[in-house]
């Protein structure tokens, strides 16, 4: 089986994908909490002032067709989103000749866990298929 599901923060608005045909697609990176690391006592790590230490990971998510389109209407920096999605890898033969690697997560579908009055839409919650077959009009939870 191949899923994951990230719950976080887009890190910037996201960017339109330029794909060959008529297909569009967006792409975001997220911030994703880890749990907080624990010392060999099995207490919180925390730092000199006694704040927990965290860190984050990063994923880019990816997603195609009706999906992409409610992203890029709805969605911005700021806003915290549960995305369930694959992993794919993907490589590219560089500029140099060598290859490059890229890892991404494909968005199957994305649920809005937020309202902000300053994203592109005044919808509470919204939640989107990837489905290419329905990618000819609105989601119906808008």
């Amino acid at each position: 089986m191949n899923k994951a599901i990230f719950v976080g923060r887009l890190t910037a608005d996201p960017a339109e994908i330029n794909a060959s045909g008529s297909t569009k697609g967006a792409t975001f990176t997220l911030a994703v909490d880890r749990d907080p690391e624990r010392g060999s006592d099995g207490k919180i790590k925390r730092d000199d002032q006694g704040r927990v230490i965290r860190k984050a990971d990063f994923p880019r998510i990816v997603c195609w067709a009706r999906l992409a389109e409610t992203v890029l209407k709805h969605l911005n920096k700021g806003r915290l989103v549960a995305v369930e999605c694959s992993y794919r890898s993907r490589t590219v033969d560089g500029p140099d000749g060598k290859k490059q690697y890229f890892n991404d997560f494909h968005a199957d579908s994305i649920k809005f866990l937020d309202f902000k009055s300053n994203s592109k839409a005044s919808d509470e919650e919204a939640t989107s298929t990837s489905d290419a077959s329905t990618a000819d009009g609105p989601p119906e939870d808008f």
